[in-house]
């Protein structure tokens, strides 16, 4: 690609974002919240966020999961999140493509004990099958802990947030090198 089609199509990086928990931060990256952003301000750490979240109700209802998106998200927003790590990435033309199959993905738990960290990996399959999930990322689905293949670079992240908490806040993203 030339410089000039890079300008007129650039990449955004998609990022793996881990939030606390009440009883769970650094150091037990396993338990922590995780959302998917696409980043469009990499300064600013500014973009799409999706996130499967669950409400529960003391009626029959129960647990109820829900996805939540914001169009103008940052992970500056709260000192809750301790970074994360990018997975992959998307070329502008195709960001509407990407925003619209995440936002198709259902909420609906496949087994018990799913969560938010269990949907983010379905819906990082599903974005694989696109080319737009690094192959070190993209097939985490085969792996015995699905999980375990993005907790490396998590903890990492999260040790690299918590230690610079504070006035300069600034989540850390692990970053890709192509």
């Amino acid at each position: 690609m030339s410089p000039l089609e890079y300008l007129h199509n650039p990449s955004y990086p998609i990022v793996l974002a881990q939030y606390k928990r009440d009883g769970w931060g650094v150091g037990h990256e396993e338990h922590l919240h995780w959302a998917l952003m696409t980043i469009t301000d990499t300064n600013r750490l500014r973009g799409h966020c999706f996130q499967a979240v669950d409400r529960v109700y003391a009626d029959e209802r129960g647990k109820v999961w829900s996805l939540h998106y914001a169009k103008d998200a940052s992970l500056e927003r709260t000192s809750k999140c301790l970074g994360g790590i990018q997975i992959g990435s998307v070329k502008a033309r195709k960001l509407d493509s990407l925003l619209e199959i995440i936002q198709q993905h259902s909420t609906v738990p496949k087994f018990a004990g799913w969560n938010c960290r269990d949907w983010i990996l379905e819906v990082v399959e599903t974005l694989a099958c696109k080319g737009w999930i690094h192959e070190r990322f993209a097939a985490a689905h085969e792996a015995a802990n699905p999980q375990e293949v993005f907790l490396t670079g998590l903890r990492i992240a999260s040790r690299a947030t918590a230690a610079i908490q504070g006035k300069d806040f600034k989540p850390q993203v692990q970053w890709l090198e192509w």
